[in-house]
């Protein structure tokens, strides 16, 4: 009864244990800017984690394994006098052999990670480029690379199972070599090493503990396994949550009066719904790139500012800053909700109709249909189903910006309307003639 109930709580605790890794790694990949996380989220998630969860199973066994070894041993010595000293003196012979094994099973261990690490980047990059492999015909190239990285994947896992298998093997061997060890010397010399006479109690009783020690020393490699595999990915794990995160831009309407709320501070035509004061701003934690403003900029309500540069010169990095995006200090965030419409547009799965109204709450007909007007989204009608699989990039783009236009013409659940509409390139993906009928109802007509 009670080895039951410990492993129903054992069992709850590893599974305690994932979720709350898997929990924190989701929360901590929020908080990063972009393309600081070496390894993905997702691999941490699934692989990792798991791993843990192994080693929660596992972990006291590391601990009573030794506990049960010694005391079936002091027995055996008290049942059989010096004869059981020579099953001691065989384990603490092989205990040189074990930690090389175990040593060498957590370098094979992390190689392994790293070769499947780098499988699933290769794999991962091919798929998002999917359209361009295609159209390239590049499938060849990839499918060499991604089967090249596969055979190196497979590789060392079979190293590394090979070395796990000869450490089981290793132990499953020994409870039997030692019975005969022991029993050889309880039966050498006249009655016996110990001693006493070769009597079936003795015997019996010594088999019978001879074969409990069998158990800690059949579990103990599988728990130096998990152990192995757990220190990797508790140190992978480790890494990614110790990442600098994106500093906290300061809330706008902390610099008025703390008795004015931004909503009326914007209303009473006192206060820009997005600014950036001068200063010199971080591109990321370990970049030597920084974007320098001379002068305080101020975007005031019903203002139409156009950000016109070469390409690379910094106009999505200041957009980043306005929205107070930037890793640096000093930064505030907007002054209120802003329809956001990125460079590289993000479309969920969902019916047209939800993804257009996302965070909004029920749809209306009215403003919908103005809005997917607005952005030429003729491709798909308001119930039918997309994803970011089944559009093109132009499409997105229109998706994205329909939903800036439908958040700039609606109030949110809470009751607040967004204050401003940031377009960052989105006629870039639009061939001519889409691209100058969105201007055209767009930015002179439904946002003017």
């Amino acid at each position: 009864v009670i080895e039951n109930q410990y492993f129903f709580e054992i069992s709850n605790l590893a599974t305690r244990v994932r979720a709350m890794l898997q929990a924190a790694i989701y929360s901590k990949s929020l908080k990063l800017p972009e393309a600081v996380a070496a390894t993905p989220p997702v691999t941490l998630m699934q692989v990792d984690t798991a791993k843990m969860e192994d080693l929660s199973y596992s972990a006291h066994t590391l601990w009573d394994g030794i506990f049960q070894v010694c005391g079936y041993s002091f027995l055996l010595v008290r049942y059989l006098g010096m004869a059981g000293l020579a099953g001691l003196a065989l384990l603490l012979a092989c205990l040189p052999l074990t930690a090389w094994l175990q040593v060498k099973l957590s370098t094979l261990n992390k190689r392994a990670l790293k070769a499947t690490e780098e499988r699933v980047a290769s794999t991962g990059e091919a798929l998002d480029g999917i359209r361009a492999v295609r159209q390239l015909g590049w499938e060849d190239i990839f499918e060499k690379k991604v089967g090249a990285l596969r055979e190196a994947e497979l590789s060392a896992q079979w190293r590394k199972n090979t070395l796990g298998a000869y450490l089981i093997s290793y132990f499953s061997a020994l409870p039997p070599f030692m019975i005969t060890v022991v029993l050889f010397a309880y039966v050498s010399g006249p009655g016996g090493l110990a001693g006493m006479a070769f009597k079936p109690s003795v015997v019996f009783t010594a088999l019978s503990l001879l074969n409990q020690i069998r158990f800690p020393l059949l579990f103990y490699p599988y728990a130096l396994n998990s152990l192995a595999e757990g220190q990797a990915a508790s140190d992978r794990i480790g890494a990614f949550l110790a990442l600098d995160e994106a500093p906290s831009a300061q809330d706008s309407a902390s610099t008025h009066d703390s008795h004015v709320s931004t909503a009326d501070f914007i209303a009473a035509g006192t206060g820009p719904p997005l600014r950036v004061q001068a200063g010199r701003f971080a591109l990321s934690p370990t970049s030597d790139h920084s974007l320098v403003l001379e002068h305080d900029l101020e975007i005031q309500s019903g203002e139409f500012v156009a950000i016109v540069g070469m390409v690379g010169s910094g106009k999505t990095t200041l957009v980043r800053a306005m929205l107070g995006e930037l890793p640096s200090e000093g930064l505030q965030n907007p002054a209120g909700s802003v329809a956001y419409c990125a460079q590289q547009p993000w479309v969920p799965t969902g019916e047209l109709r939800d993804i257009v109204a996302a965070g909004v709450g029920t749809a209306d007909a009215d403003t919908l249909k103005t809005a997917l007007w607005a952005a030429v989204v003729d491709f798909a009608g308001e119930g039918d189903e997309v994803s970011s699989g089944t559009l093109s990039g132009g499409q997105q783009a229109r998706v994205a910006l329909a939903r800036a236009i439908y958040h700039m013409r609606t109030t949110r659940k809470d009751g607040l309307r967004a204050v401003a509409c940031v377009l960052d390139d989105v006629t870039a993906a639009l061939d001519p003639q889409v691209a100058n009928v969105v201007i055209e109802r767009c930015l002179f007509g439904t946002l003017a």
